[in-house]
C-alpha cells in the first residue's frame, strides 16, 4: 500500500527546536520485541542540550536495538 504525504505547517519561534524522525526510529524494536516508541525519543531528546541531541538519540536507539533484526530503516 502506498503512503499519503501530509503537508503540516508548524510556526517557529526563535529557541524552538524540533527533532525529525522516521517512523522506523520509533517503531526500532529490542530482542524482547518493545518498540523504542515515541515517549522514549521525547525522554532522551529532552535528557540533553541541543548540540548533544543528535548523538543522545542515536545512542539509544543503537543500545535499544542491540543486535535485534529490524523491519525497517532507522533514520
Amino acid at each position: 500500500a502506498e503512503a499519503e504525504a501530509q503537508m503540516v505547517r508548524v510556526p517557529l519561534q526563535d529557541g524552538d527546536e524540533f527533532i525529525l524522525v522516521s517512523d522506523g526510529a520509533i517503531e526500532a524494536v529490542n530482542a524482547h520485541g518493545e518498540e523504542f516508541g515515541i515517549d522514549r525519543l521525547i525522554a532522551t531528546a529532552r535528557s540533553g542540550d541541543a548540540a548533544e541531541r543528535f548523538d543522545m538519540v542515536r545512542d539509544a536507539l543503537v543500545a535499544h536495538v542491540d543486535a535485534a533484526v529490524q523491519r525497517d530503516d532507522i533514520s
